[in-house]
């Protein structure tokens, strides 16, 4: 699963920088967050399991840039669909 971090999310984090005097946010901008995962035998099924779970994937990107203290207030499905573009990807090839 790949999480592709959109445009509310970049504002939240021009936001927390801010708020917490950083500013790495644009040097990180289209580095997106990959996921090895379970097989899923449906999209329908797939979508489930992220419905059910995504609060996990969520604290996980948010922690990436800033402690709990600069999250937004309520970490819900909406907000993670607005924050990520979430593509599942059922074959990874390691070419090492």
């Amino acid at each position: 699963m790949v999480l592709k971090r959109c445009k509310p999310f970049y504002d939240w984090l021009l936001k927390a920088d801010k708020l917490a005097k950083s500013s790495d946010t644009i040097a990180y901008k289209g580095d997106h967050s990959t996921y090895i995962m379970q097989d899923f035998d449906t999209p329908q099924i797939f979508r489930e399991f992220l419905q059910h779970n995504y609060l996990e994937f969520f604290k996980n990107e948010l922690t990436e840039w800033h402690e709990a203290d600069y999250w937004p207030e309520e970490l819900t499905w909406k907000l993670f669909c607005d924050f990520f573009e979430v593509e599942y990807h059922s074959q990874v090839y390691n070419v090492v």
